[in-house]
């Protein structure tokens, strides 16, 4: 009897109540326990899940900062971050563009300052170029003592030591000068007014003009007066050949004619190596010559028998 009242418990829900009568094989079927407990798990999931989207989703409500300043604390989001660092970004921006601009001025400043500065020099060196044209020096005419003691320096010369350069003697004996000596103050006092270069314009023109007759007179007189000037020491004599020179003078024409386009330096290589390849008999013949021409010099100059050899070795041709 007992048998018959048993119900069977494969669709009753896993919850049973306590009255309920069931198989004692039912105990030890899973299926019902098993979809019980993945439901739970399932929920579980879902829950863990929908807190994960709150806490990732941030579009729709904006994360929230906990701030302390000055003693006081205020919550502060997202988006107000963001509006601040591009307030930041954006005043940075200005102020990086008005740095750019002040320097921009303050090189436009400092161009303009040069240009007027090289203007006002320029116009300096002007004004004392025109101050110096404008001054009256008189005109320049000096005795025959006093162009004696002039001195002409010239500017020296780059990389080269200071030299001194002086008068040609016979130029203040020339025509021109001497007609200056003589007229020159009496044209600069009927022109008292007048510039250096105006005046000997003037000086010139009165030359031109000049007669014939005076001219001849003139040229005469500076030509007497130039004669008189003490004449230059006359050259010393050449040398008398070196064997080897004569050796040269006897070689150069076959140089010429077997190499026509070499320079002076090439010759001269090429007839010491012509006067080295030489033996001691062929040499003995330039050597005789040239012993002979050194008797002949001593016996016509014997006043350089003893000086000091010139360095003027010239081929005599």
């Amino acid at each position: 009897m007992k048998k018959e009242s048993i119900i069977s418990t494969s669709s009753i829900p896993s919850k049973r109540p306590q009255n309920v009568l069931f198989d004692t094989d039912s105990l030890f079927d899973d299926d019902d326990d098993d979809s019980v407990f993945s439901n739970e798990e399932e929920e579980r999931k879902e829950r863990i899940n929908a807190q994960k989207v709150s806490f990732t989703d941030t579009s729709t409500k904006p994360r929230k900062q906990k701030v302390v300043s000055n003693g006081d604390t205020y919550i502060k989001d997202e988006e107000e971050d963001s509006e601040e660092e591009e307030e930041e970004e954006e005043e940075e921006e200005e102020e990086e563009e008005e740095e750019e601009e002040e320097e921009e001025e303050e090189e436009e400043e400092e161009e303009e300052e040069e240009e007027e500065e090289e203007e006002e020099e320029e116009e300096e060196e002007e004004e004392e170029e025109e101050e110096e044209e404008e001054e009256d020096v008189g005109p320049f005419v000096f005795s025959d003592d006093e162009e004696d003691d002039i001195e002409v320096v010239m500017k020296p010369e780059k990389n080269q030591p200071f030299r001194f350069r002086y008068l040609n003697p016979a130029s203040k004996y020339s025509m021109f000068v001497l007609y200056l000596k003589r007229n020159g103050r009496r044209i600069a006092d009927e022109n008292p007014t007048t510039l250096p270069s105006t005046f000997f314009k003037l000086v010139a023109e009165e030359y031109r003009n000049m007669p014939e007759d005076e001219k001849k007179k003139l040229k005469e007189e500076s030509a007497a007066l130039r004669a008189a000037l003490p004449q230059k020491p006359p050259k010393e004599p050449v040398r008398a050949l070196t064997s080897y020179e004569l050796f040269k003078k006897a070689v150069r024409p076959t140089i010429e004619a077997k190499h026509p386009g070499c320079t002076a330096i090439q010759k001269s290589v090429i007839s010491s190596r012509l006067w080295k390849l030489l033996s001691k008999e062929e040499r003995k013949k330039y050597e005789e010559d040239a012993r002979k021409e050194r008797e002949a010099f001593d016996e016509k100059y014997p006043h350089m028998k003893n000086r000091k050899k010139l360095y003027n070795h010239r081929i005599m041709k």
